[in-house]
């Protein structure tokens, strides 16, 4: 019950070991991020679950938690990962340890400051960041202006996904939203950390996938079980309306090195958004445990609706697996 803090606006989750991890932005007032975990062995038994939630403050914001893959469970510390809020070149790294037996001896800190290439979320001087062009947008009067979409960069993008091989290498992939070249073209910033053996937590590789003048965003990335990384995100320009692609790297390098498969054409429909400047909240990459491919969930607004209306937003569900020819998609 959050009635006592404040609303818990984006919350999201993952899980530990012993933990499901949860955070959320609170609002109403404003106290910037909540962080924290929930028994996860008493939500399984479907009893009452003990929860033990930290209010950081306005100054912490952005949150994602860590949520673990596997193929190993044990030894999975509930984590959390943050770009700072704002602009910046270091992604900072939380830990809680949790005592559900005595939630009052749980402890809480930051075990890390990462730093990364310098990047900016600034992408323009609007509210909100709403700035991310399609066709049309910024002409015209409400209702049937076209606005520009929000980038949402100010915070970490959903999921934090954490791969526990055995043998103790831990990896976390991210990713965030950034201008890509100094003039307001989104991208997405995507980072691979690496924990070995429990001996804290680094920076192993990152770049930012904008491979053109179009701008990308709201991604998600995660590491397939054979070392295969899938990334699916939105896309929109002044000439290419709002559409979903995805792309993969296969191999450790730096950079993604399969092609470009747009997922959901929104040239073929015009498939503008009317009424607000919200587009694809949020998404999510999942690894199918059974064949280690890869499934891409979004929202987006449909052709000629406006999201005020019962049915103007959707959900597209991408299945791919990524191939040096291109995302293999498998169905949609």
């Amino acid at each position: 019950n959050f009635n006592a803090i404040g609303f818990p606006d984006y919350p999201k989750f993952g899980f530990a070991t012993d933990s499901i991890n949860v955070m959320a932005n609170l609002f109403v007032p404003f106290q910037g991020a909540g962080i924290g975990v929930i028994d996860k062995q008493e939500v399984m038994s479907g009893g009452p679950a003990t929860i033990i939630f930290y209010v950081l403050g306005p100054t912490e914001f952005g949150f994602v938690p860590g949520d673990n893959d596997g193929p190993k469970f044990d030894g999975v510390t509930p984590t959390f990962f943050t770009n700072n809020f704002t602009s910046g070149s270091s992604i900072d790294v939380w830990e809680i340890e949790p005592d559900y037996g005595s939630p009052a001896d749980s402890t809480i800190a930051e075990v890390a400051n990462i730093a990364v290439a310098p990047f900016d979320t600034d992408l323009c001087p609007a509210p909100r960041e709403t700035c991310i062009p399609q066709p049309g947008s910024g002409t015209g009067t409400f209702p049937n202006n076209i606005p520009f979409l929000e980038a949402i960069a100010d915070r970490m993008m959903h999921r934090a996904q954490m791969r526990h091989y055995n043998g103790g290498r831990m990896y976390a992939m991210l990713n965030h939203t950034v201008d890509a070249d100094g003039t307001g073209v989104a991208g997405v910033r995507w980072y691979e950390m690496s924990n070995p053996r429990n001996r804290g937590w680094r920076l192993r590789r990152q770049n930012t996938y904008s491979p053109d003048s179009d701008s990308r965003w709201m991604g998600s990335i995660a590491l397939t079980k054979s070392g295969t990384t899938c990334m699916g995100y939105s896309i929109s320009s002044q000439t290419r309306y709002p559409s979903i692609g995805i792309v993969g790297r296969r191999g450790r390098g730096n950079s993604m090195n399969t092609n470009e498969v747009i997922a959901f054409d929104g040239n073929v429909a015009a498939n503008v958004q009317r009424q607000t400047g919200r587009w694809g909240d949020y998404s999510s990459v999942s690894i199918d445990p059974v064949d280690d491919t890869c499934w891409f969930t979004t929202e987006y607004a449909k052709p000629n609706s406006f999201i005020g209306e019962r049915f103007g937003w959707a959900t597209r569900i991408i299945h791919f697996t990524p191939t040096p020819a291109g995302g293999g998609i498998l169905g949609r």
